[in-house]
């Protein structure tokens, strides 16, 4: 959705030289994005990264916006499992549930170093012990002081304009329509990825929760504080927010109707109290509601070629061996958290 924000709005993207990660699992560094000639500046940064506030400052404007995506942590445990091929990599394959038997006794998986072949350099981060909060910047090694994650929290509450949450997807697109000033246009969005589905049986359990929560305590801090953040928020915007909702996810229904027949002509949908004006749609831009994140990122790449500095094409990723020689790994210490200093 945000790229076919940026394209359609002819937005300058960082985009990395080896789709479709930017620098993670790593911070952001130079080697890792394709530079703009002078006189150009970037727009958006959607894909894969970890924050780091001076990092990301030094490269986007003064006025940009940081929004960031949570998901319930187990069910985010449950996709991780899926898209890494994780029960693979633990030997797991053959268990009746992975995600149960590796939930029983995650430590001893973790500290057997099992985990070592995924792709997660540097070494001390973890695909499955508080994967979000990594992604946000928060130190692994801190994965139990609780009180320093709780200082971390508050910080990102301070610097983060809006944290959407995936389990309430279209409330929280209605208050990114409301915070960027959008339209309904810009947040409409089709749930074709839902299809693919999970490799392995992974049905989840309270028990499984219990432990989970017990292994990744910050992740659960983080999804709770801001999944109260939220509804708070919600609870400030008006009486007709919920209606709004209501329209958006009627709106939604309608469109994604429409594209799924693959007709000619094309629909509107009058205008609202919400949108000034009506919303035309067609098979164009069906297309673009469609359009996965590897063909936008192919299709701006040849729009932004002009404003590059250079083009590296078939760039290949630095290797596991270099990688380990000239990346420390990340520690923090309390001080540092409680200053908002982070490392480069």
């Amino acid at each position: 959705m945000l790229y076919r924000f940026g394209y359609v709005n002819g937005l300058n993207f960082v985009l990395p030289r080896v789709p479709v990660n930017v620098g993670w699992p790593h911070y952001l560094r130079a080697e890792d994005y394709l530079p703009l000639k002078d006189g150009y500046h970037f727009d958006a940064l959607v894909d894969h990264t970890v924050y780091h506030r001076r990092i990301i400052d030094n490269l986007m404007p003064a006025d940009t916006a940081f929004i960031a995506m949570l998901r319930y942590p187990l069910h985010h445990l449950k996709s991780v499992f899926s898209w890494y091929k994780v029960p693979g990599q633990l030997n797991l394959k053959d268990a009746r549930n992975p995600l149960e038997t590796f939930l029983r006794n995650s430590r001893r998986y973790q500290e057997n170093s099992i985990l070592k072949e995924l792709p997660t350099e540097p070494r001390s981060s973890s695909l499955t012990r508080n994967f979000m909060a990594y992604d946000l910047g928060y130190p692994p090694g801190l994965a139990d002081d609780m009180d320093m994650a709780q200082v971390y929290v508050q910080r990102l509450d301070s610097e983060l304009d809006l944290v959407m949450i995936l389990e309430y997807l279209d409330e929280s697109l209605v208050l990114l329509k409301r915070t960027m000033c959008w339209s309904i246009r810009d947040i409409l969005y089709d749930t074709f990825n839902e299809a693919i589905g999970y490799r392995y049986n992974m049905d989840l359990t309270p028990d499984m929760d219990a432990n989970y929560r017990k292994w990744s305590k910050v992740d659960y801090l983080l999804y709770e504080h801001f999944n109260n953040s939220l509804w708070k928020r919600i609870s400030q915007e008006g009486d007709d927010f919920h209606q709004e909702v209501e329209h958006f996810v009627s709106v939604n229904s309608q469109v994604k109707s429409f594209c799924e027949k693959k007709r000619n002509d094309q629909i509107v949908i009058p205008a609202s109290k919400w949108d000034a004006h009506a919303l035309s749609v067609n098979q164009s831009f069906c297309h673009l509601l469609q359009t996965t994140r590897m063909t936008f990122y192919k299709a701006i790449l040849k729009r932004q070629r002009s404003k590059l500095l250079f083009i590296d094409y078939g760039i290949k990723p630095v290797s596991r061996k270099r990688k380990a020689r000239t990346i420390k790994k990340r520690k923090k210490s309390k001080s540092d958290i409680l200053s908002g200093k982070q490392q480069n």
